[in-house]
């Protein structure tokens, strides 16, 4: 939704984009998408961690996203869907200025790797990955603010980051960061995979082309001697 609206404002010759107004539009879109999807968001991650009460003998808290939605509106109000939603917002600005600010190295790195396929993702693996890590604390306390909708454990944002410092250390803002690196990596190994096999498709096709017009040119050559 956010690109198609991109699209569709800049295909618009009547109105002049200027940097600040093209900033706006893109705030604008962000926190609309964000206020549209973001209750899923929070059902997701609560319906993933959700247990059973006593071993395998006990019942789901959850039953479904409904019955997500209906329990957290009757403790928490339309405000528990949206409980980590200003660290959610900080996260996409974050993210922007890191992208923005390592975006000329990037740059200068990919164009003198332009033509070496492999080292020039891993260029850009490693760029991602700086990112993600920058805003991964960020991501660790929108969990956790997600997960206490219906027992409150935090009363804002700022209290807790304040008592995950004080209770678990700097080191639990990173906790999963191991799984999101490998997850990143496998998914750039998958890019590199298909942009292998698809050369390794193309050349097998050029070279049958390539073949198929040798012999057809040593059958009109014998054709015309006959």
């Amino acid at each position: 939704m956010r690109f198609a609206i991109f699209r569709y404002a800049l295909s618009r010759e009547d109105f002049q984009w200027t940097y600040p107004r093209l900033l706006v539009l893109d705030s604008v879109v962000i926190v609309t998408n964000q206020l549209l999807f973001y209750p899923f968001l929070y059902a997701g991650a609560r319906m993933a961690n959700d247990v059973k009460a006593i071993g395998s003998m006990g019942n789901w808290q959850f039953n479904g996203i409904v019955d997500v939605f209906r329990k957290t509106l009757k403790s928490d109000g339309i405000a528990g869907l949206y409980r980590g939603f200003n660290i959610r917002l900080a996260e996409f600005g974050m993210m922007g200025a890191v992208s923005a600010g390592l975006k000329p190295w990037k740059q200068h790195y990919s164009s003198l790797l332009q033509n070496n396929v492999f080292w020039r993702h891993m260029v850009e693996f490693g760029f991602g990955i700086c990112a993600n890590m920058a805003i991964y604390p960020l991501d660790t306390v929108n969990k956790r603010m997600m997960m206490t909708s219906g027992a409150v454990k935090y009363k804002s944002t700022r209290q807790a980051i304040a008592q995950i410092m004080k209770t678990e250390g700097l080191k639990s803002f990173y906790s999963g960061a191991g799984a999101e690196i490998l997850s990143c990596a496998v998914y750039k190994g998958t890019v590199l995979l298909i942009i292998y096999v698809a050369d390794v498709i193309r050349a097998a096709k050029e070279k049958n082309d390539y073949c198929s017009r040798s012999t057809m040119e040593g059958s009109l050559r014998q054709m015309t001697r006959h």
